[in-house]
């Protein structure tokens, strides 16, 4: 069972979310994608139409690390960031006193630990058994395509038409 590629999930999330993508689309200044293939949109396009709907920055200035496998956190994060850009209505704050099944010492990571907190709460980690559970492990196929299908399901019938 091969894992998810970073490059991957991008083409994923950006296909899941119907956003536009095409050849010649402003591209992030990321270093490590290596050279564009003006004949193919992947995964240059799909790393752009990812970052220009502020769904991912990347791994550090200048990289995305494109292909690295993407981390259960790696996956969380992009999910609520897309959900909180594209189905605000369905992104709730978490309340106080909220005990899920993330484990604590991940959870007191301000950006992968908060966000995986909204996504467990919110509902976008549903049908995934986090008992157990270690975030920084890379996401298998089955947890991507789950995560995905929470956040078309939260999100509605709407189509993005427009990109940034």
């Amino acid at each position: 069972m091969d894992p998810v590629k970073r490059a991957q999930f991008a083409k994923m999330i950006v296909n899941a979310l119907y956003l536009q993508v095409w050849e010649g689309m402003p591209l992030p200044d990321v270093w490590d994608l290596g050279p564009n293939n003006p004949n193919d949109l992947y995964p240059h396009e799909y790393v752009a139409a990812a970052y220009h709907n502020d769904i991912t920055k990347g791994t550090g200035p200048h990289s995305f690390s494109p292909w690295a496998n993407i981390t259960r956190a790696q996956v969380m994060t992009m999910i609520v960031g897309a959900a909180q850009k594209f189905a605000r209505y369905a992104i709730q704050p978490v309340p106080a006193g909220f005990k899920g099944f993330l484990p604590g010492w991940f959870t007191a990571d301000h950006t992968h630990g908060t966000n995986g907190r909204l996504a467990e709460w919110n509902n976008l980690l549903m049908g995934i058994d986090l008992q157990g559970w270690d975030p920084w492990q890379p996401a298998t196929r089955g947890e991507v395509a789950q995560m995905l299908y929470n956040l078309m399901k939260e999100r509605g019938p709407e189509v993005c038409l427009t990109l940034f």
